[in-house]
């Protein structure tokens, strides 16, 4: 019996010795997406500013690499125009879509999120509630090292 405690000693030794040395590993990141691409970069934010309407998408573009093409953002709208009306609706056309879907629906000035489904070619569109379009942003693409 007195033998099994120093096995167990010798054979954590030994599963200890096969693992990775500190050395092994790759250092942190520094300064990074330029020096480590796989981190993902934040993309610029979208605006459009007609006069008195601004849409913003936040990032307002995503990457053309596998993984990186799309992105939740969000959306933001302010507009001054007093002729309007009280509320303005934001309709989302997809990749390459002609028929619109609603977006969301609200004041004069607000902001909502979408999902995890927007990608190079979404359009967003700024509307009266009877389907004026007041401003559109199309959601741009970035090169994979952008």
């Amino acid at each position: 019996m007195r033998r099994f405690p120093f096995l167990v000693a010798v054979s954590a030794m030994m599963l200890a010795a096969c693992g990775p040395r500190p050395s092994d590993e790759e250092p942190p990141p520094r300064g990074g997406a330029a020096d480590h691409p796989a981190i993902a970069a934040v993309a610029p934010e979208g605006v459009v500013e007609a006069g008195p309407y601004t849409l913003k998408v936040k990032p307002g573009y995503v990457y053309r690499c596998p993984g990186r093409d799309r992105t939740a953002a969000q959306v933001s709208w302010k507009v001054t125009d007093p002729g309007v009306g009280e509320k303005v609706e934001v309709l989302v056309y997809g990749r390459g879509e002609s028929e619109a879907k609603l977006f969301t629906r609200g004041g004069l000035e607000g902001a909502a999120d979408t999902g995890d489904w927007v990608f190079e070619g979404t359009r967003f569109a700024l509307v009266k509630l009877d389907g004026t379009e007041l401003a559109s942003y199309v959601v741009g693409g970035l090169a994979c090292g952008e």
